[in-house]
């Protein structure tokens, strides 16, 4: 008996192509209050809403964005580990300036970037 061509069977939704190992939906990274915090003082800093050698002071960051000073706390380690801020035993964090050497890498990657 033939199959007509409209009704060739299909895999059921959820399964390979083989039929046999059920495919999965892609791994969603959860973001947390620190990962938000993160998102927000870097967006500050690229607008310049935060400046060059600026102190960030957590409880003051903390109180703004209206999380606690750990969530602030680890956004800061996670902006230094970037290179976005500095940070120093009992000094706090500070807005990391540019030097030259930074400002030649960006003018390097505008000029391959850019026709």
């Amino acid at each position: 008996m033939a199959v007509p061509e409209d009704s060739t069977p299909r895999n059921p939704p959820g399964t390979c192509e083989t039929g046999s190992v059920p495919t999965l939906a892609p791994v969603v990274r959860a973001t947390t209050t620190a990962d938000l915090v993160v998102a927000s003082i870097r967006d500050a800093i690229l607008a310049g809403r935060l400046q060059p050698a600026e102190t960030l002071v957590e409880r003051r960051l903390a109180e703004q964005l209206g999380v606690c000073k750990t969530s602030v706390r680890e956004a800061l380690i996670a902006l230094s580990a970037a290179g976005l801020v500095t940070g120093s035993p009992n000094r706090g964090s500070v807005v990391r300036e540019p030097d030259a050497e930074d400002i030649r890498q960006a003018y390097e990657l505008r000029g391959l970037i850019e026709p």
